[in-house]
């Protein structure tokens, strides 16, 4: 019976932990910018919108809300959420709550991560807003939990969705659109807080 040298059995134990490290997040990489617009129709009361401008690369995240003195930037592969005030020059960091997490998969700011997972199911091709697109009915799962979602996807798959459609946690109706920005791609240091800003960290 062969006897493993200590090189080999190294090479072995990195081969190993390598393997079931890759898949902890999808190898999916894309970067791009959108202005996006919500609206939240429910039963009980009048319609709520909002707009803005978001910003993706990887799995970084930043948005600018339109009208609002904060900027919000998400790191969904470190879970971390920067609130951040430029008048101030100042920012706060928190753990990325569950219920971000899950907004921008459905959402499709970024794709699912684990435990999740997402099936889609084309449930037609059609001209939506003059281009062609597909409108997927999409399923997110995760311990038996589903979320029912749509989401229009246009011609280019690296670019964000064109609407995407859901429920809320008060039977409201949650509808999403998204523009794609032109102009040159934001750097890795738009999605971190500027060095000179004072972090006010509570954990």
């Amino acid at each position: 019976m062969s006897v493993l040298s200590p090189i080999r059995l190294l090479r072995f134990f990195f081969f190993v932990i390598l393997s079931a490290s890759v898949g902890l997040f999808p190898a999916h990489a894309a970067t791009w910018q959108a202005d996006f617009s919500i609206r939240v129709l429910s039963p009980k009361v009048k319609e709520i919108s909002t707009r803005g401008a978001i910003y993706r690369k990887d799995f970084k995240i930043r948005i600018e809300p339109s009208g609002s003195t904060e900027v919000d930037l998400y790191d969904f592969e470190q879970s971390l959420e920067m609130r951040i005030f430029p008048a101030d020059q100042i920012y706060f960091v928190s753990p990325l709550p569950l219920s971000k997490r899950i907004k921008g998969m459905k959402e499709a700011w970024v794709p699912p991560l684990p435990p999740f997972k997402e099936t889609r199911i084309l449930f037609k091709e059609d001209l939506f807003q003059g281009k062609t697109a597909k409108l997927y009915f999409v399923i997110l799962e995760r311990s038996g939990q589903k979320a029912y979602l749509f989401r229009w996807i246009g011609a280019d798959p690296e670019a964000p969705p064109l609407r995407v459609i859901y429920s809320g946690t008060a039977r409201e109706t949650i509808i999403v659109d998204f523009t794609p920005r032109p102009g040159t791609l934001p750097s890795a240091d738009y999605f971190n807080p500027p060095s000179n800003y004072l972090s006010l960290n509570p954990f």
